[in-house]
């Protein structure tokens, strides 16, 4: 059966949004100038869902579900390639497809998200190289101070998609910390599911609804309060890389404050690349101008 779908020239369709029993919101918004397809999970695991003596465990957690251990066949069957990615307040997992794999990727992506083959030889590959990646930080001058700054801003945790953890931390994640957390956070109530790409929308949120409507919901864990963020001053760190970098920030909006989310999208609309669509559309468009 044929999933792809061409309408008339210019012809817009308005997103499809539906909230399933089990708490998981979908949204499918059908476009027909692709002959691809884009499937992405956000869920809601902040930093601050980390235990402090395991920082670093969303980058690890997210890293063994983009390696698709298990589902070698389906992945190749599908075409599909797979990322993943994280950020202060939410982690991702995407799949981008052929359009005529509709069909399998809804099945494809709650297999990789809420059942994954969590191995002891996959957590040793990429604990390594999680590990390798946080001791080349304080190689360059500006990451280096990047991440003191947001240690600043967020006490005991960071930039969350800037710093992966603490080499210390991560070292003592063991699998049992993997399967646990996994299990504790990655749940549907928790998760948004977008569809986007040239499909039939009626098609793609069916398939969506019978592949994710027999998970069941849970109860998330209560987020870790950390210490609120000193006031603005001077750190000096010293380097001998003959390279200054300064950096300066005030006061950040703790990641559990109502108003974080209206903050984060604030500063993506307003700090957006100037190739994007949506910079073009507010600054260039509409003259939208800030102080």
């Amino acid at each position: 059966m044929a999933l792809l779908a061409r309408g008339p020239v210019g012809a817009e369709t308005a997103p499809r949004q539906r909230h399933l029993p089990n708490g998981m919101r979908v949204v499918v918004q059908d476009n027909e100038h692709t002959a691809t397809l884009v499937m992405c999970a956000l869920v809601q695991v902040s930093a601050l869902h980390e235990p402090r003596a395991r920082t670093g465990l969303r980058h690890l957690v997210q890293n063994m579900l983009a390696r698709a251990d298990g589902c070698a066949a389906e992945v190749a069957a599908a075409g599909a390639r797979i990322g993943v990615s994280v950020a202060p307040d939410y982690v991702e997992l995407n799949l981008s497809a052929p359009a005529e794999s509709l069909a399998a990727c809804p099945r494809l992506m709650r297999r990789l998200l809420f059942a994954p083959a969590f191995t002891s030889e996959a957590l040793a590959a990429e604990r390594g190289a999680l590990m390798r990646g946080l001791a080349a930080q304080d190689e360059v001058p500006a990451p280096r101070a990047l991440r003191r700054f947001y240690e600043g801003l967020y006490p005991g945790v960071g930039a969350g998609d800037l710093g992966a953890g603490d080499p210390t931390a991560v070292a003592a994640v063991q699998l049992d910390d993997v399967r646990r957390f996994h299990s504790e956070c990655y749940l549907p109530n928790a998760t948004v599911l977008t569809l986007s790409g040239g499909v039939d929308g009626a098609a793609a949120m069916q398939a969506i609804v019978e592949a994710m409507s027999g998970l069941l919901p849970g109860a998330m864990p209560q987020q870790t309060p950390v210490p609120l963020a000193a006031e603005p001053g001077v750190t000096r760190i010293a380097g001998d890389r003959g390279t200054s970098v300064y950096v300066a920030g005030g006061r950040a909006l703790p990641l559990a404050s109502p108003d974080y989310p209206a903050a984060a999208v604030g500063l993506t609309a307003l700090s957006s690349g100037m190739d994007s669509r949506l910079y073009r559309a507010l600054r260039v468009e509409r003259a939208l101008a800030y102080t």
